[in-house]
C-alpha cells in the first residue's frame, strides 16, 4: 500500500493543497497524511496506534521517514484542518486531493464509461450487543 500511495502522488498532492504547518518545526501535510493513511491501512483503531507505527523500523525506512507525529500532534492537526476559523482550508484542500487522485486513477485504467449504482448496499461488520 505504501508504494501505491506514493505511486499516485499522495505526498505531492497533500503538500500542494493542504495548509503548511504554522511553524518551521511542524510536520509537512504529507507526513501527517502518510502517517494517518498507514495507520488506517495497518488496522489502527485510534490515534494512539501511531505510537506502534513509530517503532516499526522497517516501515519507517520503507516510507523514508525518520519520525512521524505523536498522537496528540496528529489530533491537533486534524482539528485544525476542519476549524471554521480557518475557513476549513484543510477540508477544501482534502477535497482537491481527492479530486486529483480520482482523476489520476480514472485516467490510468483506460475505461471511458462508468455506472454509478446509488442504490448499492453493503454490510461489512457485525453489530455487537452490549448488555
Amino acid at each position: 500500500m505504501v508504494e501505491f500511495n506514493h505511486g499516485i502522488g499522495l505526498r505531492e498532492l497533500t503538500d500542494r493543497f493542504l495548509p503548511s504547518p504554522g511553524s518551521n518545526r511542524g510536520f509537512d501535510p504529507s507526513v501527517m497524511v502518510d502517517s494517518l493513511v498507514l495507520l488506517l491501512q495497518g488496522g489502527g483503531r485510534s490515534l494512539e496506534d501511531l505510537r506502534e507505527l513509530k517503532h516499526e523500523e522497517g516501515l519507517m525506512k520503507l516510507i523514508g521517514r525518520d519520525a512521524i507525529p505523536e498522537p496528540d500532534t496528529a489530533g491537533d492537526w486534524l482539528r485544525r484542518m476542519g476549524d471554521r476559523r480557518s475557513e476549513r482550508m484543510g477540508l477544501t484542500g482534502l477535497d482537491h486531493v481527492r479530486w486529483k487522485l480520482n482523476e489520476r486513477i480514472l485516467k490510468r485504467d483506460g475505461i471511458t464509461e462508468y455506472t454509478l449504482d446509488a442504490d448499492a448496499r453493503g454490510s461489512w461488520g457485525r453489530r455487537q450487543r452490549r448488555y
